[in-house]
């Protein structure tokens, strides 16, 4: 019996900041939505990636690694 089984690393770095706390956690969400968003449409390749703000400036990376793992069993 073969197994299959498709894994995902994800490791996400942002530095974000704001005016408030309630402002900088809303930024902060509304980009982690975006990644996921964007992910969800396959837009990430294996790697890191730069994540940018609306100003064009990077705040943070993102890197991805997609695997499969196969498990032969008797």
């Amino acid at each position: 019996m073969i197994d299959q089984k498709q894994h995902i690393l994800c490791d996400i770095e942002l530095r974000v900041s704001g005016p408030t706390e309630k402002a900088t956690a809303t930024f902060a969400a509304n980009t982690l939505r975006t990644i996921a968003n964007k992910l969800e449409q396959h837009g990430y390749a294996d790697g890191h990636h730069e994540i940018m703000d609306l100003a064009g400036q990077t705040m943070g990376t993102i890197y991805l690694d997609f695997s499969e793992v196969i498990n032969m069993q008797n």
